[in-house]
């Protein structure tokens, strides 16, 4: 009856559980991209939208008017990754 691996009165999580556990932590972390990255990425598009502005400024007709989409574009994206870098 009272073996040497019976133990009573203490409860153990098994070995699956607790990687369970640590996993799903491990896939909240990686869910969420860390404030740096998105600093950089963030920084990336402030200067394609300085640059492609600059280019709109001496290039004219159609050619300019494609760089000016683009520098909104990302004039766009710089706002939306500062608000989520604020908040």
């Amino acid at each position: 009856m009272g073996g040497a691996g019976m133990m009573t009165g203490i409860t153990e999580v098994s070995p699956l559980r607790r990687n369970h556990m640590n996993t799903a932590v491990i896939k909240e972390r990686i869910a969420e991209a860390s404030p740096r990255f998105k600093a950089r990425i963030t920084g990336v598009f402030y200067l394609v939208t300085i640059l492609t502005g600059g280019v709109v400024l001496f290039v004219h007709g159609r050619l300019g008017l494609v760089f000016d989409l683009i520098a909104t574009a990302c004039y766009i994206a710089v706002t939306a990754l500062f608000y989520d870098l604020t908040r």
